[in-house]
């Protein structure tokens, strides 16, 4: 019982994290989003950081809510984990919008990527089917999942979905790679885009030894029984990082050419198939300018 206490603490100060993270950037959201035109591109970002926002108010309820109702328990614990996956979903939209633009709409690379993307939301919907809420006896007096599953399988298939996750983090790294100009790859970027594309690289690599070091963490947890309690800090740490890296591409991508859009925000939504490599209109912010640009600055300001 003391390491329930102890875990639901942990998970209590990364949410608050996570807020308090939120309001530290809400300037520059409101500055780089909210001040622009809505596209659908800029709702997408929307519908991921607010799907967030709303998971980890509801997690903070979870966690400070004192009731003896399964009932209560279990419409919170469902609306919990019906916004984790849609959360899940919404971060890997962004990951295969960005291959599918850096691969000139090459649809054989999104479906792969799709299909590899789609294991973690797959996996946890399995999860949540098997679970339900209920409350958790005094000391404690609050709501907690429980799981049909056994924990080593529940702890298994956790690794299976980061597992995915990681492969798609690892299509898109290697993408970029290819577009950045590695010497065995070919280059097709020219000095301008530069700070973008370094920036993305940068930010795609540091994506992925996150969400290795929450895979670690899970398979620790399964062979020596550790406390998997920085694994709350983690998850919280690659939602606050998501932010920040879509903040600071904006940032770059504006510091070069102002009639550009950041990457998934600048878009062609002329149809399903957004963030198109070809000639297209430029949507500017606020702005019914347009301009022409190169496949190769396309690629960048699409990602």
């Amino acid at each position: 019982m003391d390491l329930v206490i102890l875990t639901r603490k942990f998970n209590l100060a990364a949410r608050t994290l996570f807020l308090y993270e939120y309001l530290l950037t809400l300037d520059l959201e409101v500055e780089y989003f909210w001040r622009s035109r809505l596209t659908r591109a800029t709702a997408l970002y929307f519908a991921n950081r607010y799907c967030n926002v709303f998971l980890s108010i509801t997690n903070v309820i979870e966690l400070v809510f004192r009731t003896e109702s399964d009932l209560a328990c279990e419409i919170l614990e469902m609306t919990l984990a019906a916004e984790v996956v849609t959360a899940q979903l919404l971060l890997l939209a962004f990951s295969i919008l960005r291959v599918h633009a850096v691969t000139d709409r090459n649809w054989w690379y999104t479906m792969g990527v799709l299909v590899v993307a789609m294991v973690s939301p797959a996996i946890l919907t399995y999860i949540s089917a098997n679970s339900y809420g209920q409350a958790v006896p005094p000391p404690v007096h609050a709501c907690a999942m429980a799981f049909k599953l056994s924990f080593p399988e529940y702890d298994r298939l956790i690794i299976v979905a980061r597992l995915g996750i990681i492969f798609c983090d690892l299509f898109v790294i290697l993408f970029i790679m290819r577009v950045v100009g590695i010497p065995w790859m070919r280059p097709r970027i020219q000095s301008r885009e530069a700070p973008v594309t370094v920036s993305l690289l940068r930010n795609s690599i540091v994506l992925l030894l996150l969400n290795t070091a929450q895979i670690t963490v899970s398979a620790l947890h399964i062979k020596v029984q550790i406390p998997r309690l920085t694994f709350h800090f983690f998850t919280r740490m690659t939602s606050i990082f998501i932010t920040r890296m879509l903040t600071s591409l904006r940032e770059a991508d504006r510091s070069l050419d102002d009639d550009f859009l950041s990457l998934f925000v600048h878009a062609d939504i002329q149809n399903v198939e957004t963030f198109a490599l070809r000639e297209f209109s430029t949507l500017r912010f606020g702005s019914t300018t347009r301009s022409t640009v190169t496949n190769s600055s396309t690629v960048m300001t699409s990602l």
